[in-house]
């Protein structure tokens, strides 16, 4: 590095290289999510919904009553111009998370091999274009739609281990837990921005309203990506406007193993441990519990509850800000009370999962005997998602607590097997007893000590030292993928 730069880093500045990156990294996980939910809240507004319903469907349905003012407007959105079944919509939704989950473990192999930012762009880039052709692909047809989300899906799948990298290298031991909680807020604070924003573009009659939401969120990941050109730096040892002090702080509260050479994957221990399968249904869980109302309520407002699908966005929006709220507080009460309570991992780890997974099941079942009741459906679903935030600060971050060396694989591996059975939810209770369920397993089978069969377990034996506890503040993102 030459001798300007090496001085511009003695120049500090209010705004830490570390924080900037974790707006870029914030960035990314709202553009992410936002393409993610859009297609949920477009479909309402794409799909004849009167035309898909079988003959005796039609005669038997009990809906709820549509109110005088809503009429017109709750009539108008019954008339989309395509005709998709209920089972074909259920493909071009479920399209996106297969994708997702297909890239997941490449990924991570991908960041360590390419580099984080190019994976990024990538990422970001790739399902963006997927966006913004949509609407051209969906009136080729159906499938060609399909094809086009699981697409988006495999690039997004591509983003999320490459985030972890990304977290890895800039962020200070100590400093893991709420600078990756900001990041990971940025999931519902997209839901947040597209359940809003896409309600009100589809209401609007230019261009016939609906693509005007791939287009909208195709365009604001090109935004965000070209962000990433200009302003990220793969590590904070090449970045020539980070200060002396800051770069000093970093690299002295990090991990060492990046320059050690890592054993084998140990497959046959980590498979027949039982907290790895604790861990892969408590997964399970806290996805269903997260993608059950992202892709499948908003559906529900519009079709049962007749909500305009101007209307729909607002409601659909409401919780996720509640979930962004709930998981960043969840994840600073949790680093504050293992750094200065000397609080139990494990148990703090538990304690969060199943109180989320608890709250959850009561307000999914409250959403269930709401019936008709638009108001009580609302609070019972504000309950319900925001009740989610509580995982960020339990078994979403458990892999690192049980595995410092193979948390990536760890990690790749739960999340898995957690999305595979995710598709469309039609029974409430059903998915509150998933909640609760999972919960239940986790909290008696979970755990967050050092498993045997990682190195770290004969490396360490003072892991569990108040010294070392406030190391254990972890995030998922201190994974060496």
């Amino acid at each position: 590095m030459d001798t300007y730069a090496i001085a511009n880093r003695r120049r500090q500045s209010f705004l830490k290289r570390r924080h900037a990156v974790t707006i870029l990294g914030f960035l990314c996980s709202v553009v992410m999510h936002s393409q993610r939910l859009n297609l949920s809240i477009a479909m309402v507004a794409m799909v004849n919904a009167t035309s898909t319903q079988p003959e005796t469907y039609k005669s038997n349905i009990t809906e709820c009553p549509i109110s005088g003012t809503r009429n017109a407007v709750a009539e108008t959105h019954r008339n989309g111009e395509f005709s998709w079944n209920p089972e074909l919509q259920g493909h071009i939704l479920g399209a996106g998370f297969l994708g997702y989950l297909l890239a997941q473990i490449p990924g991570g192999i991908l960041a360590g091999r390419f580099g984080t930012k190019v994976i990024l762009l990538v990422g970001l880039f790739g399902a963006s274009i997927c966006n913004l052709l949509s609407p051209v692909a969906a009136k080729q047809h159906a499938y060609f739609l399909a094809a086009a989300h699981l697409l988006r899906g495999i690039f997004q799948g591509l983003q999320q281990p490459a985030m972890s990298v990304l977290m890895a290298k800039w962020f200070p031991r100590n400093e893991r837990g709420y600078l990756s909680a900001f990041i990971y807020c940025g999931y519902p604070m997209g839901a947040f921005f597209a359940s809003l924003v896409s309600g009100a573009l589809c209401d609007m009659e230019f261009m016939g309203g609906w693509p005007l939401v791939f287009y909208t969120f195709g365009l604001l990941g090109v935004f965000v990506g070209l962000l990433l050109v200009f302003f990220f730096v793969e590590k904070p040892e090449d970045d020539p406007k980070i200060s002396e002090f800051e770069l000093q702080h970093i690299l002295q509260n990090q991990d060492n193993t990046s320059t050690i050479s890592r054993p084998p994957t140990p497959w046959s221990q980590m498979l027949l441990s039982i907290p790895t399968y604790a861990l892969v249904v408590a997964l399970f869980g806290q996805y269903w519990m997260a993608f059950y109302f992202l892709s499948v309520h908003p559906t529900y407002l519009g079709t049962i509850l007749n909500i305009p699908i101007k209307e729909n966005g607002i409601l659909s929006s409401g919780p996720y800000l509640a979930q962004a709220l709930t998981g960043f507080c969840a994840c600073w009460l949790a680093f504050w009370l293992t750094r200065n309570k000397n609080f139990n991992v494990n148990s703090l780890r538990k304690g969060a999962n199943t109180l989320s997974c608890l709250i959850f099941t009561v307000g999914t079942i409250g959403v269930y005997f709401s019936g008709c009741d638009r108001t009580l459906n609302e609070i019972f679903l504000f309950i319900a998602t925001g009740s989610v935030g509580f995982g960020f600060a339990g078994s979403l971050i458990t892999a690192v607590d049980m595995s410092p060396t193979y948390c990536g694989v760890l990690m790749g591996f739960s999340a898995s097997i957690a999305q595979t059975l995710v598709q469309w939810g039609k029974m409430f209770l059903i998915t509150a007893a998933i909640g609760a369920g999972s919960g239940a397993v986790f909290l008696t089978l979970g755990s967050t000590d050092i498993q045997p069969w990682d190195p770290a377990s004969a490396k360490d034996v003072n892991m569990n030292s108040p010294s070392k506890k406030q190391d254990r503040v972890s995030s998922i993102t201190s994974c060496k993928l």
